[in-house]
């Protein structure tokens, strides 16, 4: 693990995945819809007005028309009216180019899944399993679209195609969220001609976002390059996401690069993050062994790497069949960088915790056994009718699933923004392997619901006729 920003890490994609990760604020905020947004709303200008963060956007903010121009606006699901919390969120930062003050920037950050979130994690993030034709996204504040109706608009062969989910989630973004009055495709449209922009030719909208963020990103993207005007200005349209999830299959990976450039296409993961894994097959198969090599200290302080036991590689097969037969496949323009892994005995220098307890793990498997206990058993039974469930079984797919939550989560921030700007960001952006292990592993949180759903639905694959398919040895 390093505590420094990586120097491959250019100051522009530093300052948007900054302006991105800012997005999460609201993530583990429970309330009604006005008070999310006023949540999300104070955090991130609080944030922008932090001395620290304020040095890393000098260049991008060196302008009097910079801010926050647009939301944040957060999207809930459920009755405005009941306590709930952020499904989606996204906000539009106007700025100028780091190092050409000529140039207009205007930065449209996606929040990625709320942990929180019932309805990110089974209606956007675990829908691949039906795919739609692209486009799926028409006129802004439609409301009803018919185009995320798979009735209406299915996958059509040899056509670019994308996940039901991402869609769902799509359609959330360009026709449910507005602000002043404007959805996000025409507020940018009337910045094309408005004052702030009298003195630029050359604009720029670079649309980023992490985990689910990084799957809809890119879509979102797509769309503002196919609808539109640029009103006679030089637009470009550019995509920064990280850590997503593959959006399509095989002609939208080879499509959307096409169509937005392929210097305007910069999605990112790290090598050992398994998010990004899904959901191209051949990705999938390697998770099983995706920590195997790792030379860090676990809880019994061996110094090793992180087998996936019998009930991982369960849920982790139950996985590789929600896409289905569809052929996900990632862009071949995806850059990565790769995390060595975090020592189960490192302290996290920002916020002086552990970057996965011990202890917690240990308690947090007598709570989740007790909870899953049934269902554990179903997905043992269908891997290796030989291999007993008891609480050191459960523990041993925690550190697992622990040290996926840093590769997800804390290695993208200390690899973008180094130690002293994370520690700057962390007050505003609660999101970090240790508080999100920490919720998951609590009796009665939102986070434990949705992850005992997911245990509960790899059981009813096998109840319901599955079959386990190894993935060790791929």
């Amino acid at each position: 693990m390093s505590n420094s920003k990586n120097t491959q890490v250019s100051e522009k994609e530093g300052v948007i995945f900054l302006l991105s990760w800012l997005s999460n604020v609201n993530a583990g905020i429970a309330g009604k819809l006005s008070d999310l947004t006023d949540h999300a709303t104070t955090y991130i200008n609080e944030a922008l007005g932090d001395s620290t963060i304020q040095s890393a956007l000098k260049d991008v903010s060196n302008d009097p028309q910079s801010a926050v121009v647009w939301g944040p606006v957060s999207f809930t699901e459920t009755d405005l009216d009941s306590d709930s919390v952020t499904d989606n969120l996204m906000y539009v930062f106007r700025g100028i180019q780091p190092g050409d003050s000529s140039k207009r920037l205007y930065v449209v950050a996606v929040a990625g899944t709320n942990p929180d979130s019932y309805y990110g994690w089974y209606s956007e993030d675990l829908q691949p399993g039906t795919m739609l034709n692209w486009p799926v996204v028409s006129d802004p504040c439609q409301g009803d679209n018919p185009l995320i109706d798979p009735s209406k608009n299915p996958a059509k062969e040899g056509e670019p195609a994308v996940a039901l989910g991402f869609s769902v989630g799509l359609d959330k973004l360009w026709n449910h969220m507005s602000f002043q009055g404007d959805c996000i495709l025409t507020f940018l449209n009337n910045e094309m001609t408005s004052d702030a922009n009298e003195d630029f030719t050359d604009i720029e909208i670079a649309v980023a976002g992490h985990s689910l963020g990084g799957a809809l990103a890119p879509m979102l993207a797509l769309a503002l390059q196919e609808k539109m005007d640029a009103n006679g200005k030089n637009l470009t349209i550019s995509t920064w996401p990280t850590a997503g999830p593959t959006p399509g299959e095989s002609n939208f990976a080879s499509y959307l690069p096409k169509q937005l450039g392929t210097d305007n296409y910069n999605a990112a993961f790290n090598d050992n993050d398994i998010v990004p894994h899904a959901f191209e097959m051949d990705m999938m198969q390697q998770l099983c062994n995706i920590y195997n090599d790792l030379n860090i200290t676990t809880c019994n302080g061996s110094v090793t790497g992180i087998q996936a036991n019998d009930l991982a590689k369960g849920i982790l097969c139950y996985a590789r069949s929600l896409p289905g037969s569809y052929d996900y496949e990632r862009s071949d323009k995806d850059s990565t960088f790769t995390d060595p892994g975090v020592n189960f005995t490192d302290t996290n220098p920002i916020t002086q915790n552990a970057y996965v307890s011990c202890v917690k793990l240990t308690e947090g498997a007598g709570i989740i056994y007790e909870l899953c206990q049934q269902n554990f058993t179903t997905i043992l039974n269908a891997v290796n009718p030989s291999d007993s469930l008891n609480i050191l079984t459960v523990f041993n797919l925690l550190t697992y699933m622990a040290e996926a939550g840093y590769q997800h989560t804390d290695a993208y921030t200390m690899h973008y923004l180094g130690e002293e700007l994370f520690a700057a960001v962390h007050q505003y952006v609660g999101i970090d392997s240790a508080s999100i292990l920490d919720k998951l592993l609590s009796s009665g949180t939102d986070e434990i619901i949705n992850f005992t759903q997911l245990v509960q639905n790899a059981a009813d694959f096998y109840n319901n006729g599955g079959t386990y398919s190894d993935c060790s040895n791929s």
